[in-house]
């Protein structure tokens, strides 16, 4: 049974709900989902908690946290010796993070913001085969991988229907979209964005 909470992120993430399920994924099925984020157990001890303001200025504060996470992974030797084990093409790597990325990514919701490090995620995907988190953490591993392949990478903050708070974020890099969290081929009718070179 879905708590009220989770049942309004169903009400407004449908299409993440719906591709959830179509995954088979044990940790998407409703009667499955035993906690949120904010209180997973295996969390909690790691947590960090800072204050972000409200709206645009709490968006460029989040990207800038992302980024800063991002620059970090990327510069760790051995977050880089362990991208290797990914299997990510050398000759595709943009196409092939994206790929990786639908695999082995559980969106799992959030009812505090919570930014995992690249080198969290990493870790639980190499020990447990998949890692979980909502869009602004899957942005942030895209954008640590497209880096440690030597690739650019652009934080994509969108507001589609709030009027002032941004509502996802997704990764652009050479002129291609990285958001595993809709289906290939969404097209976000956005009424604003904002962005950050990382």
């Amino acid at each position: 049974m879905l708590n009220s909470y989770t049942r309004s992120l169903v009400n407004r993430f449908r299409h993440l709900y719906r591709s959830m399920l179509k995954s088979g994924n044990p940790l998407t099925k409703p009667s499955s989902i035993p906690y949120m984020t904010d209180s997973d157990p295996r969390l909690a001890a790691q947590i960090r908690r800072i204050w972000i303001p409200a709206g645009r200025s709490g968006t460029r504060q989040t990207l800038n946290l992302m980024a800063h996470l991002v620059r970090r992974a990327a510069n760790d030797p051995e977050f880089l010796g362990l991208t290797l084990e990914l299997g990510i093409s050398d000759l595709f790597p943009v196409t092939s993070i994206d790929s990786a990325l639908r695999e082995h990514f559980v969106y799992q919701p959030e009812s505090y913001e919570i930014v995992r490090t690249p080198q969290f995620m990493l870790h639980n995907w190499l020990t447990q085969g998949w890692f979980s988190g909502d869009c602004d953490d899957v942005a942030t591993m895209a954008a640590a991988l497209l880096l440690s392949f030597g690739h650019s990478a652009k934080f994509v903050a969108i507001r589609y229907s709030h009027p002032t708070e941004f509502e996802h974020v997704f990764v652009e890099s050479d002129g291609f979209r990285i958001d595993p969290t809709v289906p290939i081929g969404t097209i976000h009718r956005e009424l604003e964005r904002m962005t950050l070179e990382v």
